[in-house]
C-alpha cells in the first residue's frame, strides 16, 4: 500500500460513503480513533500511524461528501411537489426524443433545466427556488414550434413530481438514478414558451450539441432506419432509434453494452486515435494529449452520460500517468478515477453502472497480463512465411483476445449482472465473441461517414456499403442469438456475503496470476 497510498486512500473513502448511507450513527467512531491515532503519531513518529490517520480522514471526508451531496436547499424545487407549477429555467443539457409508443402524433422530448423560479396555484406571486428537474414534454409530432434548445431561458407549465422509486423489490429505482445525476424532481409538461431574454449557456456545450445533432443527422444518410438505429447507439450511445424487440435482443445476449458509449467504446477510440497519430509521425506526448482531448469531446458527444464520462475518467487518469510517469500504473489510475468520481458525486458508488464498471476494470487488470501470455503462445505456434499466414495469424489473434476479454469481463460482472437484472445468459461469451469484433470497424467507418457526411454527403458515400455490411452483420448475428430459447435463465439475487465471496475468490486468483505474469507496458 506504501507505494499505492491511492488504494487506501478510496477504500477508506469508500468506507465512509457506505457507512454514511447504511449506519451513519458510527460517524463517531472514526472521528474518536483519529485522536488517539495522531497522538501516537505524533509521539513515535511511525509510517503506519500516519497512514492510518490518513485513512480515518478519508472516511470522516466520506461521510461529510454524503451529506453535502443529498442536502437539499429550503427552497429546492422537489419541495413544492406535488404541484401544477409554471416554472422559470434553463436548459442545461441536450434535447432528446424518446418517442411514445402507440401515440404516432406526439413526440416525448426529455431536457435537463436548471430552476430560477416556480410559481403554483398556492402562490399569487413566483417563489425563487433552485435545483435540477428532469423534464419530459409532450408535442405534437406536426408542430411548427421551435424546440428549446441548450442555454435557452424558457417558462414550463406542467405538473412537479417526485422520481418514483423502486416499485418492486429489487426493481430500477429511478429516483435514485437521477439523484446521482443531481435531479431532484420530474416535470411533466405540454406547454413551453422560450423567454424574451439573451440566450446563455456556454458557447463550447452549444457547439458541442450542435455538432451531436448534426453527426447523428449525418449518420442516418443511406442507411435504413434500423440500421441507423444501431449506428448511432453504437456510436452516441443514442438508442431512440432501436426498437424494443430488438433492445431485448441486445439484452438478452449480453451485448447491450456495445450501445451503451462506455469502456470498450473509449479503450477502441483510444487505440484508433493512438495508431492515426502514430501513422501521422506526431510525437508520442503530443498524441496522447490530442488524444485525451478527443476522448473528452466523444464524452460530450455521447451525452456525457456517466458510463462515458467514467470510462473517459480512467482511460484519461493512465493515458495522463504515460506522459507524467515512466511506468503508468493501472492501480493508481483506477483508484485516482474512482476518487474523482465520487468526490462529485458520492452517490453514484451505489448506482449498478459504477459497480459493473469497476468490477469490470479490476477482474481486468487481474487476468489480462495471463491471458494475452497465452494468447502470445498460441500466436507464435502459427505459420506466419507468407502474407495469408501473416493475415490469418493476426486474426486469430485479434479473435482470441475479443475472447478472453468477453469472458473475463463475463466473471467480473456476473454476481452484480444477477442482482441488478435477474438474469444470467449462456450465450453471451459467444454472442460478444461474434460481435464485438465487428465494434472496432464500425467505430472507424461510422465517424469517418458521419464526419464526411456532415462535410458534404457524397464524400461518406464509398463507405456506406461497407458500414451497411458490418450492421447487417451484427443485426443478424444478434437476433439469432436472442431467439435461442436457452440462451440464459431467471436466477434470484445473490446475498451481500455470497458476492463479497466470490470477488474474494475470482480476485485471489487473479492476483496470484497478476504477480506471476505482470503487466507489460504499452507501446
Amino acid at each position: 500500500m506504501t507505494q499505492r497510498p491511492l488504494i487506501s486512500i478510496i477504500l477508506s473513502f469508500v468506507l465512509g460513503i457506505l457507512l454514511a448511507s447504511f449506519a451513519p450513527v458510527l460517524f463517531l467512531l472514526p472521528l474518536v480513533l483519529l485522536v488517539p491515532t495522531l497522538l501516537l503519531f505524533a509521539l513515535r513518529r511511525r509510517s503506519q500511524y500516519g497512514v492510518l490517520a490518513f485513512c480515518l480522514i478519508a472516511v470522516l471526508l466520506g461521510f461529510w461528501r454524503v451529506g453535502m451531496a443529498n442536502h437539499i436547499a429550503q427552497n429546492d424545487i422537489s419541495r413544492f411537489a406535488p404541484a401544477k407549477i409554471s416554472v422559470t429555467s434553463v436548459l442545461v443539457s441536450d434535447v432528446e426524443s424518446t418517442g411514445l409508443k402507440g401515440r404516432e402524433k406526439w413526440v416525448r422530448l426529455a431536457f435537463k433545466v436548471g430552476v430560477e423560479g416556480v410559481q403554483t396555484k398556492a402562490f399569487e406571486e413566483a417563489q425563487s427556488a433552485e435545483g435540477t428537474l428532469q423534464t419530459y414534454l409532450t408535442l405534437k409530432r406536426d408542430s411548427n414550434q421551435t424546440l428549446p434548445t441548450f442555454g435557452t431561458r424558457v417558462r414550463l407549465f406542467g405538473e412537479l413530481e417526485l422520481p418514483q422509486g423502486q416499485r418492486n423489490p429489487g426493481g430500477f429505482d429511478y429516483a435514485h438514478y437521477l439523484n446521482t445525476q443531481g435531479v431532484t424532481a420530474v416535470l411533466a409538461s405540454k406547454q413551453w414558451e422560450a423567454l424574451p431574454e439573451e440566450v446563455e449557456g456556454n458557447p463550447l456545450l452549444k457547439a458541442v450539441f450542435a455538432l451531436r445533432k448534426r453527426l447523428l443527422a449525418s449518420a442516418q444518410r443511406g442507411l435504413s432506419p434500423e440500421l441507423a438505429g444501431i449506428l448511432n447507439g453504437i456510436l452516441f450511445g443514442e438508442r431512440t432509434g432501436i426498437s424494443g424487440e430488438l433492445r431485448n435482443d441486445f439484452e438478452r445476449t449480453g451485448t447491450i453494452h456495445i450501445l451503451a458509449t462506455a469502456g470498450l467504446h473509449v479503450g477502441i477510440m483510444a487505440g484508433l486515435l493512438l495508431a492515426l497519430f502514430k501513422h501521422c509521425r506526431i510525437s508520442r506526448r503530443n498524441a496522447i494529449l490530442l488524444t485525451l482531448a478527443s476522448l473528452v469531446l466523444y464524452a460530450f458527444l455521447a451525452g456525457g452520460r456517466p458510463a462515458v464520462v467514467r470510462a473517459v475518467v480512467i482511460g484519461g487518469v493512465y493515458l495522463f500517468a504515460r506522459i507524467v510517469e515512466r511506468e503508468p500504473d493501472w492501480w493508481n489510475a483506477t483508484a485516482f478515477s474512482a476518487l474523482i468520481l465520487l468526490v462529485l458525486n458520492p452517490n453514484s458508488l451505489l448506482e449498478a453502472g459504477f459497480q459493473l464498471s469497476y468490477a469490470t476494470v479490476i477482474t481486468l487488470v487481474l487476468f489480462m497480463p495471463y491471458c494475452q501470455k497465452q494468447v502470445q503462445k498460441i500466436k507464435e505456434r502459427l505459420p506466419q512465411k507468407t502474407y495469408l499466414q501473416r493475415g490469418t495469424r493476426s486474426a486469430v489473434d485479434y479473435l482470441l483476445i475479443c475472447f478472453v476479454v468477453s469472458l473475463v469481463a463475463q466473471l467480473g460482472t456476473l454476481p452484480l449482472i444477477a442482482t441488478y437484472f435477474y438474469h444470467v445468459s449462456f450465450t453471451s461469451v459467444l454472442a460478444n465473441l461474434m460481435v464485438v469484433p465487428l465494434v472496432t470497424p464500425i467505430l472507424a467507418l461510422g465517424f469517418t461517414t458521419s464526419i464526411l457526411g456532415a462535410i458534404y454527403p457524397l464524400l461518406s458515400a464509398p463507405f456506406v456499403e461497407m458500414l451497411k455490411t458490418l450492421l447487417k452483420t451484427v443485426l443478424v448475428l444478434v437476433r439469432y442469438w436472442g431467439e435461442l430459447g436457452a440462451g440464459g435463465m431467471n436466477v434470484p439475487p445473490p446475498s451481500v456475503w455470497l458476492i463479497i465471496l466470490y470477488y474474494g475468490v475470482l480476485w485471489s486468483i487473479g492476483w496470484r496470476l497478476y504477480h506471476k505474469h505482470p503487466q507489460q507496458e504499452e507501446i
